[in-house]
Protein backbone atom coordinates (compact mmCIF):
# COMPACT_ATOMS: atom_id res chain seq x y z
CA UNK A 1 0.00 0.00 0.00
CA UNK A 2 1.40 3.75 -0.88
CA UNK A 3 3.33 4.65 2.06
CA UNK A 4 4.10 1.60 4.00
CA UNK A 5 7.64 0.83 5.20
CA UNK A 6 9.03 -1.98 4.57
CA UNK A 7 10.77 -1.87 8.02
CA UNK A 8 14.79 -1.67 9.64
CA UNK A 9 17.14 1.14 9.71
CA UNK A 10 17.02 0.94 5.67
CA UNK A 11 13.45 1.63 5.54
CA UNK A 12 11.99 1.84 2.02
CA UNK A 13 8.48 3.49 1.41
CA UNK A 14 6.51 2.65 -1.49
CA UNK A 15 6.36 5.88 -4.04
CA UNK A 16 2.69 7.13 -4.92
CA UNK A 17 3.99 9.00 -8.21
CA UNK A 18 4.90 4.89 -9.43
CA UNK A 19 8.78 6.07 -10.24
CA UNK A 20 10.60 3.11 -9.46
CA UNK A 21 13.85 4.01 -7.29
CA UNK A 22 15.66 1.37 -8.85
CA UNK A 23 14.90 2.53 -12.07
CA UNK A 24 16.00 6.31 -11.39
CA UNK A 25 19.19 4.93 -9.90
CA UNK A 26 20.13 2.81 -12.78
CA UNK A 27 19.39 5.61 -14.67
CA UNK A 28 21.74 7.81 -12.77
CA UNK A 29 24.66 5.41 -13.00
CA UNK A 30 24.04 5.45 -16.90
CA UNK A 31 24.46 9.17 -17.25
CA UNK A 32 27.45 9.30 -14.93
CA UNK A 33 28.76 6.47 -17.21
CA UNK A 34 27.88 8.53 -20.32
CA UNK A 35 29.85 11.80 -18.41
CA UNK A 36 33.07 9.73 -18.15
CA UNK A 37 32.99 9.63 -14.40
CA UNK A 38 34.86 6.57 -12.81
CA UNK A 39 33.20 4.06 -10.34
CA UNK A 40 34.98 5.40 -7.48
CA UNK A 41 34.06 9.01 -8.62
CA UNK A 42 30.63 7.90 -8.94
CA UNK A 43 31.02 5.67 -5.55
CA UNK A 44 32.33 9.69 -4.26
CA UNK A 45 28.84 11.73 -5.90
CA UNK A 46 26.51 9.12 -4.15
CA UNK A 47 28.05 9.44 -0.57
CA UNK A 48 27.83 12.95 -0.53
CA UNK A 49 24.10 12.57 -1.87
CA UNK A 50 23.56 10.21 0.71
CA UNK A 51 25.29 12.58 3.54
CA UNK A 52 22.91 15.70 2.50
CA UNK A 53 20.18 13.49 2.36
CA UNK A 54 21.23 12.51 6.04
CA UNK A 55 21.91 16.41 7.07
CA UNK A 56 17.95 17.26 6.26
CA UNK A 57 17.42 14.68 9.58
CA UNK A 58 19.99 16.38 11.54
CA UNK A 59 18.08 18.33 15.08
CA UNK A 60 20.52 20.96 17.44
CA UNK A 61 19.79 22.11 20.73
CA UNK A 62 19.53 25.30 22.12
CA UNK A 63 22.43 26.64 24.38
CA UNK A 64 21.79 29.43 26.28
CA UNK A 65 24.95 32.17 27.80
CA UNK A 66 24.68 33.88 30.85
CA UNK A 67 26.15 37.13 31.52
CA UNK A 68 29.30 35.23 33.20
CA UNK A 69 30.08 32.96 29.88
CA UNK A 70 28.43 29.98 31.47
CA UNK A 71 26.08 28.07 29.35
CA UNK A 72 23.25 25.74 30.05
CA UNK A 73 21.65 23.60 27.60
CA UNK A 74 18.23 23.24 29.57
CA UNK A 75 17.96 27.43 29.31
CA UNK A 76 18.16 27.80 33.00
CA UNK A 77 20.13 30.98 32.79
CA UNK A 78 19.54 34.15 31.94
CA UNK A 79 20.92 34.71 29.33
CA UNK A 80 22.45 37.40 27.00
CA UNK A 81 23.46 35.28 23.83
CA UNK A 82 21.66 32.22 22.13
CA UNK A 83 23.25 29.89 19.86
CA UNK A 84 23.26 25.79 19.42
CA UNK A 85 24.88 22.55 18.97
CA UNK A 86 23.84 19.23 17.06
CA UNK A 87 22.18 17.10 18.77
CA UNK A 88 24.70 14.10 19.58
CA UNK A 89 22.17 11.64 19.79
CA UNK A 90 20.82 12.11 16.35
CA UNK A 91 21.16 8.66 14.64
CA UNK A 92 22.11 10.62 11.31
CA UNK A 93 24.54 12.08 13.14
CA UNK A 94 27.42 9.43 12.34
CA UNK A 95 26.37 8.65 8.86
CA UNK A 96 27.04 12.01 8.32
CA UNK A 97 30.72 12.71 9.26
CA UNK A 98 31.76 9.07 8.41
CA UNK A 99 30.17 10.22 4.83
CA UNK A 100 31.70 12.92 4.41
CA UNK A 101 35.41 12.08 6.40
CA UNK A 102 35.05 14.96 8.81
CA UNK A 103 35.04 15.09 12.83
CA UNK A 104 31.47 15.49 14.62
CA UNK A 105 33.28 18.53 16.13
CA UNK A 106 34.33 20.44 12.93
CA UNK A 107 30.80 19.35 11.42
CA UNK A 108 29.32 20.97 14.55
CA UNK A 109 31.34 24.19 14.20
CA UNK A 110 30.67 24.30 10.87
CA UNK A 111 26.91 23.99 11.12
CA UNK A 112 26.51 26.34 14.05
CA UNK A 113 29.10 29.25 13.54
CA UNK A 114 29.00 32.11 11.72
CA UNK A 115 32.59 34.24 10.31
CA UNK A 116 31.84 37.47 8.90
CA UNK A 117 35.49 38.67 7.47
CA UNK A 118 35.70 42.09 6.69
Amino acid sequence: SAGSSTGGNGATYDRRDGIRDVDTYASTRDALDIMGFHEEEQRDVMAVVVALLHCSNLTFQPITYDGNGDSSIDGTHTHTAETCRMDADNPSLQAVVELLGVSTQNLNDALTSCVLEC
